[in-house]
């Protein structure tokens, strides 16, 4: 088996429309999936490939065998990015195995705790990069469109009714794989070309869905996975996955998963259930919901009696059903023992939603109050990244039980208390918090007057789009002592523990 690698650039905002969501609200996948891209593949196939017989494409021998039988294997396209060393790196579903402590900057996968592990943790809902150790997330930005709804019958708006877009942003990168022969990836690419423009998701024929699509390696590379011989590993789904048991229903029956793996014992997992609905764009038609693995979902597996070259078909293959579609994606050995601090949550420096205000006339009370919760979100986020940015300038940093004590005192403490606190600390505290500077003051000025008020954040010019959105509803986050207090304990929890973990790995 071969591959060969795509890249899609997101140039209008993207809508893959999720199954559920609010009946006024359509909510977006965070990722492009194999069924999108096999839909661009073929119709550029059919705008491009000559003598189709008849006009009629899956007459076609290649049409047939590429995008109906399912020969070539279309990879879901997940989030791309480059670190400063401009090294790429494509970032899978968090396995649900992984979580964070609740109230520490550390990781663990469950796969690989004991019965006698009682520490508090959260999920991990983004995507990640997992290698020997390293472990990095990647969130996708996505943004929220508001539009009226349209009275069809009279060709107007109808007054004071909206509905929501959430929409991938534009300019992201995802990256994703098709397997197959050698001789027909080749022929793929011949027919189609290596750099195109076209059309993805929901509402492609108004703002939405543009993207440029790459085929960014020059011919097809060998792809020939080993899976390394160990009596337990992990098995991680990179994408949904659809198993039939025995009556030809879907099923995330563990015992059916196990026989249909082989000569293998699942001794721990970590799934989540959910059903599959895409719409045919051929039929006009909705395809029936089936049952599925999320992705994400992780299994610890007794290897003792399996044969590694029978699991290496699987991750070559895909597991179960439509793995022609992106469906199946899987991953043996990619999760270890990985106890330790989390490398970054908060990597994108832009807000989760960007707020793109595209409305006239009353706004409904219910509208209100959705927004209203979702600029608090926003603000929190942006709360956390300004703490990271302002740690991150100091240098000289005090010792880590120190650290650890001013985290323990802001999470006790109002903004008025805690600053009293700091004045009234001993004179070999205060010492080191003088030593540590960033260019402009002493990290013990810092703590006495450095504010943190809803008003300071919305005035950031990043946040025009979330200071006009709360202008429009009048919405005034500022003036609540509760919901400011919030943000003054996420700020300097943030704060100190990056800034503990720095201090640590500097010891």
């Amino acid at each position: 088996m071969h591959i060969v690698r795509y890249r899609i650039r997101t140039l209008f905002p993207l809508v893959i429309s999720k199954k559920y969501g609010d009946m006024n609200m359509v909510t977006t996948e965070k990722y492009i999936p194999g069924r999108s891209v096999l839909g661009v593949l073929a119709d550029r196939f059919i705008k491009h490939k000559k003598n189709i017989p008849n006009n009629n494409p899956h007459e076609d021998n290649d049409f047939y065998s590429w995008f109906l039988e399912g020969n070539l294997k279309i990879g879901n396209a997940y989030i791309f990015s480059r670190d400063k060393y401009e090294n790429g790196f494509v970032h899978f579903p968090v396995p649900f195995s992984i979580q964070k402590g609740k109230n520490e900057d550390v990781i663990y996968d469950f796969l690989y705790t004991d019965s006698n592990f009682d520490i508090q943790t959260e999920s991990i809902n983004t995507f990640c990069v997992l290698n020997e150790g390293i472990f990095q997330t990647k969130d996708v930005e996505t943004e929220l469109n508001f539009h009226h709804a349209r009275d069809r019958e009279k060709g107007i708006s109808k007054k004071g009714v909206i509905y929501n877009y959430e929409s991938i942003s534009p300019n992201q990168d995802f990256e994703g794989e098709i397997r197959g022969e050698k001789k027909e990836l080749q022929n793929l690419i011949n027919t189609c070309g290596k750099d195109w423009t076209a059309y993805i998701g929901r509402s492609k024929n108004s703002q939405y869905g543009r993207v440029s699509f790459n085929i960014i390696d020059a011919e097809p590379k060998p792809y020939e996975p080993e899976i390394e011989s160990k009596e337990k590993i992990s098995l991680t789904f990179l994408s949904d996955t659809i198993i039939y048991n025995d009556y030809g229903f879907a099923t995330t029956d563990i015992g059916v998963l196990e026989n249909y793996l082989g000569k293998v014992k699942i001794e721990k997992c970590f799934i989540k259930r959910g059903e599959v609905e895409s719409f045919v764009g051929v039929w006009k038609l909705k395809r029936p919901s089936e049952t599925c693995f999320l992705a994400g979902s992780a299994f610890l597996l007794d290897m003792s009696d399996s044969d590694t070259k029978r699991l290496a078909e699987f991750q070559k293959n895909g597991i179960g059903e439509r793995t022609h579609e992106g469906f199946g994606m899987c991953k043996f050995g990619w999760q270890s023992k990985m106890d330790g601090d989390l490398d970054e949550l908060i990597e994108s420096e832009s807000d989760d939603f960007i707020i793109k205000e595209e409305l006239s006339g009353p706004i409904p009370d219910k509208a209100e109050e959705i927004l209203g919760a979702i600029i608090r979100d926003s603000i929190k986020k942006q709360v956390e990244l300004e703490a990271l940015n302002d740690q991150n300038e100091f240098e000289r940093l005090p010792s880590n039980s120190l650290i650890s004590r001013l985290q323990a005192i802001a999470k006790r403490s109002e903004q008025k208390d805690f600053v009293e606190s700091i004045k009234k600390l001993r004179k070999s505290a205060r010492d080191q918090l003088k030593r540590c500077i960033n260019a402009k003051v002493t990290l013990l000025d810092f703590l006495t007057m450095h504010n943190i008020t809803t008003d300071i954040v919305l005035k950031l010019p990043r946040n025009k789009s979330l200071k006009k959105m709360c202008e429009k509803i009048n919405f005034k986050p500022e003036y609540d002592t509760g919901f400011e207090n919030e943000l003054f304990h996420i700020y300097f929890d943030t704060f100190f523990s990056m800034m503990r973990k720095i201090a640590k790995s500097n010891e």
